[in-house]
């Protein structure tokens, strides 16, 4: 389809589609759930869906430029739903679906904000929750009038089943993004037709992806699977393997095991996932043929350049060629990825040093795309000046819908976009130094929030991709940086947190004010599992990680309290009649860390490795 994008000849999103049923139309997509089902279905196949899906909800009262707000529960019901609303005109609102349906649930009260924000929009149910929703709209005091049972369809018959007829123009709003709301009402990010096919068409330019196989596992609600996988592979002939994010979760390695089976050629994720799959796979000692893969896009958050490089050394001895892993950068308000780093590997390339720091730079713009660094006041910065980062282009939203005060803040009077990343240019490369909010204060200086966290989470005794350093206020006023995170299973918290100070400290020469072991579902994430520092801080000045601190401080008392006797710490041997005991070998028993005195414990916590302390003597005795 190369050729049809240099000619201009596709204006529209559907178009996409369109020109792919000529050319393609046995290809599709093969979605995998989250109990590991599959099904398959061509993209022939998909589009008579979405077009009886999009007769069913025009006879239900939805017109062109009507928003809809999605709230889709299975990755096959998102992709009819949101081709149905492409097809007729109809703007969906891509947003997560809600599971916690409680009256007072965080996630209720953003879905009421947003639908009373857009005017009381149409929300499309799916997944069979339709009944279950219903009641849980009623506790919001959602008109369920506007509920349409996603699980039905309208009538059709014909041979081409793409209607012929656009119903917006290109420069009308053609999707709605999300933006992920750290303080309770996200923002509404306006895509048009125009700013999607223009990132298709630059890709073309750059990349070769015609009649790849390409497999996602991230949300369709977000850009980066809708658009930069989903929408890409559509673009390119490609054949596709969507599969619901909870399947990997559950074992991070299966995604490469779904990649080999499918000769899988393309990919993409945030970098946790890259760390965790190379821990997993090295534990469970896994073995696949990567050679058939192109391109691993890593991109959603800011890319550790130790740990990055380390992923494609190790794989590498899987066949993972030297260039295939990518750092890349976008945003729903680029509709996603812009920016490719095509010179990172294992050695130096893709890098940069930034005062001592090694940061990984997220490359160079898709053609016609105008980057540059200001300073605070919207001035030029030469290259290797640290300031804003902004971004100029067709692929930029029109704007936050009916925002005026957001807009004026991102938008320069000669329409530069401002990101709100911190960075420099070296080289024609964008490198960035971090967002421009997520720094803490310490002493005075200025400290990246990601490069604290990646420090903590290469512990041992912190479980990957859950810790969150954040500048807080206390509820005296005080300003803090805390560190939030979950510890291993079977790890004691007293020690865990102990180590994460001290290896701070020994690795960055800061002094964090304290660091708190709390469960998983603590540290707040977007749907793409991005660390949300905001949330988690007005949480934690609200007190509400208190009972976690008390946890603790319970705990330490415990331990500095117990008495132990002299025997208790080291090797004997005691002899008893073998009459009596029955016992012809001396019994050896491990003894949980929980029950050592305090400076014991102090002891193993300054050590390096993962040490268990095992007593020799009588079973009776001990």
């Amino acid at each position: 389809m190369k050729e049809i994008f240099c000619e201009n000849k596709i204006n529209m999103i559907g178009d996409i589609f369109r020109n792919l049923l000529e050319i393609c139309p046995q290809k599709g997509i093969t979605f995998v759930s989250e109990n590991g089902g599959r099904k398959r279905l061509s993209y022939f196949e998909i589009a008579v869906l979405a077009r009886k899906r999009g007769e069913y909800l025009k006879s239900a009262g939805c017109k062109p430029k009507d928003f809809v707000i999605f709230q889709t529960y299975k990755d096959i019901d998102f992709t009819v739903d949101f081709w149905a609303c492409i097809f007729f005109g109809f703007v969906p609102v891509l947003m997560n679906p809600v599971f916690d349906m409680k009256k007072d649930s965080a996630e209720g009260e953003t879905l009421k904000s947003i639908y009373s924000y857009l005017e009381k929009p149409i929300i499309l149910v799916g997944g069979g929750m339709y009944d279950e929703y219903k009641k849980f709209a009623e506790n919001l005091d959602i008109e369920t009038q506007n509920l349409i049972c996603g699980d039905k369809y309208g009538e059709f018959e014909g041979e081409n089943p793409i209607p012929k007829e656009n119903y917006l123009k290109d420069t009308d709003i053609a999707l709605i993004f999300l933006t992920s709301g750290t303080t309770g009402m996200p923002k509404c990010v306006m895509q048009t037709n125009k700013a999607a096919v223009a990132r298709e068409a630059a890709l073309q330019e750059v990349f070769d992806y015609e009649n790849m196989t390409f497999l996602n596992w991230m949300p369709l609600e977000h850009p980066g699977g809708v658009l930069m996988a989903h929408l890409n592979a559509l673009s390119n002939c490609g054949e596709q393997i969507q599969a619901e994010k909870g399947y990997i979760l559950q074992n991070v390695t299966r995604w490469f095991d779904l990649m080999e089976e499918f000769g899988a050629n393309w990919s993409w994720a945030p970098h946790f996932a890259y760390v965790l799959l190379k821990k997993e796979a090295e534990k469970q000692n896994k073995k696949w043929d990567l050679s058939k893969i192109v391109q691993l896009l890593d991109g959603g958050e800011m890319v550790d350049a130790k740990t990055g490089k380390e992923f494609v050394n190790y794989f590498r001895n899987l066949g993972l060629q030297k260039n295939v892993l990518q750092p890349a950068w976008g945003m729903c308000e680029t509709c996603s990825g812009v920016l490719y780093n095509n010179d990172f590997d294992f050695e130096n390339g893709g890098i940069q040093d930034f005062n001592g720091r090694i940061l990984t730079a997220i490359g160079k713009p898709l053609p016609k795309i105008q980057v540059r660094i200001a300073d605070e006041n919207g001035k030029p910065l030469q290259d290797g000046e640290v300031g804003v980062f902004q971004i100029k282009g067709d692929e930029v939203t029109a704007g936050y819908y009916k925002n005026d005060e957001e807009n004026s803040k991102v938008f320069t009077a000669d329409g530069w976009f401002n990101t709100g990343d911190a960075g420099f240019i070296k080289d024609g490369s964008v490198i960035l130094t971090g967002r421009e909010k997520d720094v803490v204060i310490i002493n005075g200086l200025n400290y990246a929030n990601a490069e604290i966290e990646a420090v903590i989470d290469g512990i041992d005794e912190v479980k990957n991709s859950c810790v969150a350093v954040c500048q807080c206020v206390n509820k005296n006023g005080d300003e803090e940086v805390v560190a939030l995170f979950t510890p291993n299973a079977h790890t004691e918290p007293v020690c865990a947190c102990e180590k994460v100070l001290k290896t701070v400290k020994k690795k960055l020469h800061i002094d964090l004010t304290k660091a708190i072991s709390v469960t998983e579902e603590e540290i707040s994430k977007s749907n793409l599992e991005k660390i949300q520092r905001a949330k988690i801080a007005k949480k934690y000045s609200q007190g509400y990680f208190e009972s976690f601190e008390n946890a603790l401080t319970e705990k330490k008392k415990f331990v500095e309290n117990m008495t132990v006797p002299n025997w208790f710490l080291k090797e004997t041997f005691v002899e008893r009649p073998a009459q009596i005991y029955n016992l012809t070998e001396n019994v050896r028993l491990q003894v949980s860390l929980d029950y050592l005195k305090k400076m014991l414990l102090q002891n193993v916590c300054e050590s390096d490795k993962d040490e268990t302390i095992v007593f020799q003597g009588d079973f009776e005795e001990l």
